[in-house]
């Protein structure tokens, strides 16, 4: 027997709050429109997912675009000509 009755809110269970990959690229195309999370989340229509959700996506997304670089780095390769 469990400790305590099942929740009533998928967002309390991180399988329920997982995007897959064409919502990890919607929200990608959203914060390059500089689109704020909350309308993000407005966009994908998504009532189990969280804006932290969002929030942490956006990270991944800032992170793999960085390259394993800084973001001073990143700006310094970025002069304009």
């Amino acid at each position: 027997e469990h400790n305590h009755p099942p929740s009533s809110d998928m967002r309390a269970h991180p399988v329920g709050a997982r995007l897959n990959n064409e919502q990890k690229e919607t929200v990608a195309k959203l914060l390059r429109a500089n689109c704020t999370p909350i309308q993000t989340l407005i966009a994908l229509g998504m009532e189990k997912v969280s804006v932290r959700t969002i929030y942490n996506e956006r990270a991944a997304v800032r992170l793999r675009e960085l390259d394993g670089r800084s973001p001073i780095q990143t700006l310094g390769n970025e002069r304009p000509n």
